[in-house]
């Protein structure tokens, strides 16, 4: 997982391969009030009752910059925590 100006980009690998696949990315309206804003985040898998089994892999990109009106906050630097992952990732703007 990395953020590159704003965008958030995410490996997945799953099986499938004879649907299409959809990820959404799903933020929560709660976030910490912390020093900077943590704001916590999913990513939804719509299979399409795909039939296959093959191992597919996938870069996810999401746009990021409709937080920047959510979060005005003065260091311009929001925390994203998503679920799944440890770590959280710093998203400047």
């Amino acid at each position: 997982m990395t953020i590159y100006n704003d965008t958030l980009r995410v490996s997945v690998s799953y099986q499938g391969g004879c649907e299409e696949h959809e990820f959404i990315l799903i933020g929560s309206s709660n976030f910490a009030y912390s020093y900077p804003p943590i704001v916590y985040t999913l990513i939804t898998h719509e299979t399409k009752d795909d039939p296959c089994q093959n191992p597919e892999f996938e870069e996810l990109l999401f746009d990021l910059s409709p937080l920047q009106t959510i979060f005005n906050t003065e260091t311009r630097t929001i925390l994203v925590n998503l679920r799944g992952v440890e770590e959280l990732i710093q998203y400047q703007f």
